[in-house]
């Protein structure tokens, strides 16, 4: 096995978060307090699932938290307020989500989703450009009025 430096992959593997990633939600929760008790987040491009984490000890056993992703995300260790679905956000509609949220609309939609890239800095800005610019679509069917939105874009 590969011996990793960084204290944060290795803070995460102590604490039984799924990625590092898991504390740049927790730091941005902190300043901003998007994640708050009871609430219904989505989470857009949640594998392998660390933000999902993040979300459903931020919002608790009332709270609901739904993640999406292209690819199959694992649901062992979960609670049961977390639903993870495969799927596109290009073509998610109202109807894919699961029975947990009939009728309501997100607290908080999160995504620190990011396009394959290609090592072209400036086209692979444009496409997590792109990406947000999806998620921002759909937002009006997703997120309710006063609700919170924050995305990861790539500098370029």
């Amino acid at each position: 096995m590969k011996d990793v430096q960084d204290p944060f992959f290795r803070l995460a593997t102590e604490e039984g978060y799924r990625a590092r990633s898991a504390y740049k939600l927790t730091e941005i929760d902190e300043r901003f307090r998007i994640l708050r008790p009871g609430a219904c987040v989505l989470d857009l491009g949640a594998c392998p699932g660390s933000w999902m984490q993040v979300a459903a000890r931020r919002v608790g056993d009332r709270g609901v938290v739904v993640g999406i992703d292209l690819k199959p995300i694992d649901r062992r260790g979960l609670g049961p307020n977390v639903h993870p679905m495969q799927g596109d956000v290009h073509a998610l509609v109202r109807e894919d989500l699961p029975p947990a949220m009939e009728g309501r609309l997100f607290d908080a939609v999160i995504s620190d989703m990011g396009p394959d890239t290609s090592g072209v800095p400036m086209a692979d800005s444009a496409k997590s450009v792109q990406l947000c610019h999806a998620i921002l679509d759909r937002l009006p069917f997703l997120l309710r009025t006063g609700g919170h939105a924050t995305m990861k874009v790539y500098e370029g």
